[in-house]
């Protein structure tokens, strides 16, 4: 095969993919001197060359004889009939609506138009159907109703031009009458609502002339020769001369006078329309008097009307009103109401005196609490602690009812016996005429086959109906009959129907009532005094089944067993077998390990143990457990089991570390169970792994693991108090666990894509650093140790021995390994990954915390340690005798409130430093001239950037200490304080920032880095005292730098 000829590219799956790959193929043939091959080597070189996506669809392909797959002819056809089927109305419609481009030649636009024509197919059209066709394709490109185009365009070839126009017709049809619908009044009056402003494209539609003719004075018809009447007269609107209010044009709108009048619509109301029949008012009593308030939780602020507030302090000229908070509020239209002021009462009750502040308004209305006001007196409450063990007084108002219910069947017979009768029915007193459409036609039905078996029963009961005169016999003609449905039913009787009966004389067959039996079938339940257990009658359907003879079998009677499953604790274990016939490529072969498994499975049925009633008044206790592969949880109450479940882990979910599986298992319970939970005020939940303790206890933003807090997100509508047990002790939810469930619906491809990369994705990395990472890690046999042990849960290996200590922080997507957030990084790119951490020449512990937010490996503490301390530059800028300590000053508690400053010289240069005394930032400016000019002018940029401080510190220097300088403090209104002659030691900060920023700047020259990346990283590394970086404390975030971070810790945190 001569090698100068290219390959085509490969295939695309797609209608014209493959018609471009087809032409491309055959055209390979012939100049590659292929056509003599044998039909085998045709084959091998077209899979060489069309890519993975079509490899993978050669190997779904099925062939009726194993040599079909050697056949090129035939694989080529298999291709083409996998390939999508080209709509030609669709092809005819992009020719039809494709335009010259603006400036595009004729000619590339006729070789576009050309090309488009080839997928149309106009010469398939014969010349008596070319009409219809043209018609068709000009009303796909003219329909306005893009939705009814998608329709019309989704029958593809099959539909016809009449069909096309019938559904055309049909849809204006069906717009006319939802118009007609639409333009009928439905507007409702709502309480509270003000009249809300008025658009300008409204207020020019409704002053628009209805008539050239009409004056624009008075709204009248013009007459030249007649002088307008509005003339000289005030509009009661505008108060203007010149028109009559009718035809007024002045932006000002009725609704602001409304607006005054209904207070309790302002936002103040946020919720709004409320019905005053059905308001939640509260009576509080101001100065003795006793005020009835409307309690709304969606207004900001109390309102009071300022002729109540007349009237209960006698303040006629409104003294007492603070006028300085003469807010405006805004009402739920838009419009503003304006205040007197605010006044603070006291509001008495049975419980004490509490103080509220009012908003004082010319409103004539109700008073308002609003939702502060509310809160804090206890009107209302917030979140879901809802204890319903309180609402007892629920039960005790039933004792009455169940004492007036009849004790037996009996009493039943006594308190109504009128209503029982054997023989007879009841006399309606009323007669019920049945009226029906005439626009409808009458039906007869064809008579039913009756089973033999039932035959004699219903003809009695017919008979028997006869004689007792509910039906009667019809012998001539009708237009309607109606076939008689026979099914056998049972009877179901209760309390309230008995009055009923009594009061419209029907008469009930007294053998049919079952009046307080031990127990109750119900749902495929049965309900016992001892508890609940499955119903007999589905049992028994289940242990008479057959052994199923297909898929089909298969699935349902796992399916029907499933339904028990709360019963059924071992029913994972024992049904193993089963489901991995389920398993796609599994060929459906019934060995005796099945049959074995199926007998279990009805045994187990039979066996079924019963589970206790859910009591809302007894504690509630969750036991959860997550094993290698699955996920267990029981309801316990009184140490007795109220339901169970389990389910399996996903392929994705199996790669979590041991302290995700755990807090998972949590999260699966409590959406099982979140109709027995949510509500209560403490909800206790046992688990075997201890870290989760201190982990439920802090808060969301304390994880840095970002799959953690998304599972803490979804508890934190429950009332969860995690309580550690052994496993021993945890032996329902751990043997759940390890019994996985029926199969259930798998989660969609984007969710596994999405989990498996949900950490790798959030690294702060590049594509192609991340690309390396993946590539070295899976060539890292240490690592992939890792993943399989992960996978497994088998941590004997030796390979990883030292893992095994943080096995439990351990999680991976399928290559990178991840400890929390932090990165596993492979061994051959651990040096380089300390080059960067070392980049600016750290200390030990300054390069240990830095190590510690973002990459791990095992001994990376002491291989930090021993780098360092053979690191030349780090040796040679060392200094000789350790300094003392310095005393310092008092820290404030905001940043940038309190500086110090200071000038400096390195390398010839002269420097300005100037340091924060709370976060320990830093900026260094090189000065050409240290006047006290230049100092000002580089203090109004530092300070435009990150504030005016209150006080600086600095050294006592002619700068600091001069006029021009002094003027600058008083016009940005901050504090100077200069430290004492010739002991520069007391401005200690702005001292120990500038040996901070000469070592830096020392080893970036040494070892030929950026120094401006040096200090980058200074800033962001965290101090061994707070653990914060100086870029947290200053900005509340981390900056990012050239190391992969994860992108939950660039997140800003608020103080």
């Amino acid at each position: 095969m001569p090698d100068t000829v290219p390959r085509p590219p490969p295939l695309e799956l797609s209608a014209d993919g493959w018609k471009r790959f087809e032409f491309d193929w055959k055209n390979y043939l012939v100049a590659a001197e292929l056509t003599k091959k044998s039909s085998a080597v045709k084959v091998a070189i077209l899979l060489s060359v069309c890519g993975p996506e079509a490899q993978d669809r050669f190997k779904s392909f099925t062939w009726n004889e194993d040599n079909d797959a050697c056949d090129i002819d035939k694989v080529m056809k298999k291709f083409e009939e996998c390939t999508p089927v080209e709509n030609t109305t669709v092809e005819r419609f992009k020719f039809n609506s494709r335009q010259q481009k603006p400036g595009e030649p004729i000619k590339e636009y006729v070789a576009e138009l050309r090309r488009l024509a080839v997928t149309c197919k106009f010469e398939n059209i014969s010349s008596d159907d070319i009409v219809n066709q043209l018609i068709w394709d000009k009303i796909v490109v003219g329909l306005p109703d893009a939705t009814l185009r998608t329709r019309l365009l989704e029958e593809g070839s099959e539909i016809t031009l009449n069909k096309a126009i019938q559904m055309i017709a049909c849809s204006e049809q069906v717009r006319l009458q939802c118009t007609v619908l639409d333009s009928k009044d439905s507007t409702y009056p709502v309480a509270g609502v003000p009249a809300v402003k008025q658009s300008d494209f409204e207020k020019k539609k409704k002053y628009k002339r209805s008539d050239e003719g009409n004056c624009l004075y008075c709204g009248g018809m013009k007459d030249a020769k007649l002088v307008c009447p509005a003339k000289n007269r005030r509009c009661h609107k505008c108060k203007k001369l010149g028109h009559y209010g009718k035809v007024c044009r002045s932006k000002f709108s009725e609704s602001s006078k409304e607006v005054k009048q209904k207070i309790s619509s302002t936002r103040v109301l946020a919720i709004n329309g409320i019905d005053r029949k059905s308001a939640v008012t509260c009576m509080y009593k101001i100065r003795g008097t006793e005020i009835n308030f409307l309690v709304d939780c969606g207004a900001e602020v109390n309102v009071m009307p300022v002729a109540l507030y007349i009237q209960l302090t006698g303040d006629k000229h409104l003294q007492k009103v603070d006028r300085s908070n003469c807010s405006s509020l805004q009402a739920f239209g838009g419009n503003d109401v304006h205040t007197k002021g605010t006044v603070k009462l006291n509001l008495e009750d049975a419980s004490g005196s509490h103080q509220a502040v009012f908003h004082v308004t010319e409103a004539d209305d109700d008073p308002i609490l609003g939702l502060s006001s509310s809160v804090s007196l206890g009107l209302v409450s917030f979140g879901n602690k809802v204890d319903v063990r309180q609402s007892s007084h629920l039960v005790s108002s039933l004792v009455p009812l169940m004492q007036t219910c009849p004790s037996s069947k009996e009493e039943v017979y006594q308190c109504y016996k009128d209503v029982f009768s054997d023989d007879k029915v009841g006399d309606f007193n009323v007669y019920h005429h049945v009226k029906v459409d005439t626009n409808v036609h009458p039906v007869i039905h064809a008579q039913r086959r009756v089973p033999e078996p039932i035959r004699p029963a219903v003809k009695a009961k017919l008979d028997e109906l006869v004689a007792k005169k509910v039906i009667e016999t019809v012998s001539e003609a009708t237009d309607w009959v109606r076939s008689l449905v026979v099914v056998p039913k049972k009877d179901g009787n209760f309390r309230a129907l008995m009055e009923h009966c009594r009061r419209k004389k029907i008469k009930v067959n007294r053998d049919k009532l079952q009046y307080k039996v031990p127990e109750v079938s119900y749902m495929g339940h049965r309900l016992t005094p001892q508890g609940m257990e499955p119903d007999p009658n589905k049992i028994s359907g289940i242990v008479n089944m057959p052994a199923p003879g297909d898929l089909t079998h298969l699935r349902g009677f796992l399916c029907t067993v499933n339904f028990l499953a709360r019963y059924l604790p071992k029913l994972a274990t024992v049904s193993e077998p089963l489901r991995q016939l389920l398993k796609k490529n599994v060929p459906y072969v019934w060995s005796d390990a099945h049959e074995k498994s199926f007998n279990v499975v009805k045994e187990l049925v039979t066996c079924a143990p019963i589970l206790r009633y859910y009591d809302p008044r007894i504690d509630v206790v969750l036991q959860c457990d997550a094993s290698q592969y699955g996920l267990g949880a029981a309801l316990i109450q009184d140490g007795k089991p109220v339901a169970y479940a389990s389910r399996a882990m996903t392929s994705t979910e199996k790669n979590y570390a041991q302290i995700e599986k755990e807090l998972l298992a949590i999260v699966f319970a409590t959406q099982r169970f979140d109709q027995y939970i949510y509500g209560l005020s403490a909800v206790e939940v046992h688990t075997d792994h201890k870290p989760l303790e201190a982990i439920l206890r802090k808060s969301i933003n304390d994880s840095a693991n970002r799959r953690i807090q998304r599972m803490l997100l979804r508890l934190q509508r429950y009332n969860l108090c995690v309580k550690y047990v052994p496993g021993r002790e945890l032996w329902i939810a751990d043997t759940l666990s390890r019994q996985l469930p029926c199969p259930r619906v798998k989660p969609g491809a984007f969710a596994i894509k999405l989990a498996e990369h949900e950490l790798a994705i959030d690294l702060a990395v590049t594509a192609e650093c991340l690309q390396e990472y993946r590539t070295t890690s899976s060539q890292d046999s240490e690592l992939q140790a890792v993943v399989v042990a992960i996978r497994s849960g088998d941590w004997s290996m030796p390979a990883v021995a030292e893992y095994t200590p943080v096995k439990s922080e351990l999680s991976t997507d399928g290559v990178l390994v991840f400890k929390g957030a932090r990165l596993v990084v492979p061994r051959t790119l651990r040096s380089r990954v300390f080059q960067q951490l070392h980049a600016v020449h750290m200390g030990i512990e300054a390069t240990r915390r830095r190590a510690r937010e973002s990459v791990f490996w095992p001994g990376l503490n002491g291989h930090i340690k021993d780098m360092v301390s053979r690191c030349s530059t780090c040796a040679a800028v060392q200094p000789s005798q350790a300094r003392e300590p310095m005393l310092s000053h008092e820290v404030p508690v905001v940043p940038w409130t309190k500086v110090g400053m200071d000038f400096f010289e390195w390398n010839r240069q002269k420097y300005l430093v100037i340091t924060d005394y709370t976060s320990n930032w830093f900026e260094a400016k090189k000065f050409k001239s240290t006047s006290a000019s230049s100092l000002v002018r580089e203090c109004r940029v530092q300070f435009a950037r990150h504030g005016v401080p209150l006080q600086i510190v600095a050294y006592s220097g002619t700068q600091f200490l001069s006029r021009t300088f002094h003027k600058f403090a008083e016009e940005w209104n901050f504090e100077v304080v200069t430290s004492s002659p010739y002991h520069h030691q007391s401005n200690g900060k702005a001292e120990n920032a500038v040996h901070t920023i000469k070592k830096l700047l020392s080893k970036s020259e040494m070892s030929n880095t950026d120094p401006l990346l040096a200090i980058l990283e200074w800033r962001n590394t965290p101090s061994e005292a707070t653990g914060t970086s100086p870029t947290q404390k200053l900005f509340g975030r981390r900056c990012r730098t050239p190391l992969p971070v994860s992108t939950g810790l660039l997140m800003p945190v608020s103080s």
